[in-house]
């Protein structure tokens, strides 16, 4: 999965295994073992491990001999294994049978286990994944998918909380339409000059905002306030489902003693989604069927508790959800569930815009 770890070889490769392993016996020296070297950090260097795959014609060849006879003296002392495909030469060899069951024999101990193994999705998708290290080009930040309160801050901010380009202008240009401001306001060569930063860093993440833009991305939330001071306070009566770090939901609801990891992972999947998610969506997400979809919305619809806002639940059913009308359909949505993923992102475009003094505490308080 990951090429960097592999390398096709020959037999100077095998002398080279050779010189590795000899190199790590010495370093050992009269005792020991690598993997106590590992565990109590021994040395200043690391006891990385290499691994020899050959099929049995290398297998008799001098080099391959020398190596496999290495590692059966030194036993444990090494850090390195061959293993021969095939019929081997090697008297050292312990011989291992991959059945077409998917089992793996031993016949000298008697063992018959099952392989631990990846399914061919599985590991495409763990080398896709490594593959993606590889990637070094910069994309946009995408914007947060359209939900029913799309008019309010969600239409400033992309999906990171940052205001999105449009409605910035360049630094260090003269702007005689209208004022603007940053949250770093004093000339770039002063930061770059002093600071771990780049031109395009301030560009980035202190842009010029135009008082206008201020202005209104402080109307589009006019309840973060209120927000931030459920979120702090102990006694609040909205539920509250942290996501940044471990994840947790306090509820005010009808108290639950089973299955409350499965609940607030589903209570997280539908705070995710401002726009709803129909029950298919839901019952695919979660591998369940919809008759099974609905018996566990009820339950967190029971567990969130009705909203002291509206009187209505934090849950609605699904006709009455909000977005119902946007999609044009029945939609699971929840509403004023108090969550830090949402509060970060509202603190992030608002200070932003706001610039100054007052925009950094609000990037504080998001860091908070």
């Amino acid at each position: 999965m990951n090429p960097a770890r592999l390398r096709v070889g020959d037999v100077d490769s095998l002398g080279d295994a050779v010189a590795g392993v000899v190199g790590v016996i010495d370093r050992l020296g009269a005792g020991g073992d690598t993997v106590t070297a590992r565990t109590t950090y021994q040395g200043d260097d690391t006891w990385p491990a290499r691994m020899v795959l050959m099929d049995g014609n290398q297998a008799a060849n001098l080099e391959a001999k020398q190596l496999t006879g290495l590692l059966a003296e030194h036993a444990g002392r090494t850090s390195a294994s061959v293993v021969i495909q095939g019929e081997g030469s090697s008297s050292h060899a312990v011989v291992l049978e991959a059945t077409a069951e998917g089992r793996i024999v031993m016949p000298a101990s008697g063992l018959d286990l099952v392989i631990v193994g990846l399914t061919e999705d599985e590991a495409k998708g763990c080398a896709t994944l490594l593959a993606q290290g590889d990637d070094m080009e910069d994309v946009p930040m995408p914007l947060p998918q359209a939900g029913a309160d799309d008019e309010g801050w969600r239409a400033w901010a992309d999906a990171a909380g940052a205001l999105r380009p449009e409605h910035t202008v360049p630094r260090g240009e003269d702007h005689p339409d209208e004022e603007a401001a940053s949250l770093l306001d004093a000339d770039d060569q002063a930061y770059v000059s002093t600071a771990a930063t780049t031109p395009q860093d301030l560009e980035s993440l202190a842009p010029q905002v135009p008082v206008s833009v201020r202005e209104s991305v402080d109307e589009a939330d006019p309840g973060l306030e209120a927000d931030l001071s459920a979120w702090w306070d102990e006694d609040t009566n909205l539920p509250r489902l942290q996501m940044l770090g471990p994840v947790h939901a306090q509820t005010r609801g009808t108290p639950r003693a089973d299955r409350k990891p499965y609940l607030t992972e589903m209570v997280a999947y539908l705070v995710l989604r401002p726009q709803g998610a129909t029950s298919e969506e839901t019952a695919e997400a979660f591998s369940i069927t919809p008759a099974k979809c609905r018996d566990y919305v009820a339950k967190c619809r029971s567990w969130l508790g009705t909203n002291p806002r509206t009187g209505e639940p934090h849950l609605p059913h699904a006709q009455k959800a909000p977005a119902a009308k946007l999609r044009g359909g029945s939609v699971y949505q929840t509403l004023d569930v108090l969550n830090d993923v949402d509060l970060f992102r509202r603190l992030r475009v608002r200070g932003e815009a706001r610039g100054g003094t007052q925009g950094i505490e609000d990037l504080k308080t998001a860091l908070s």
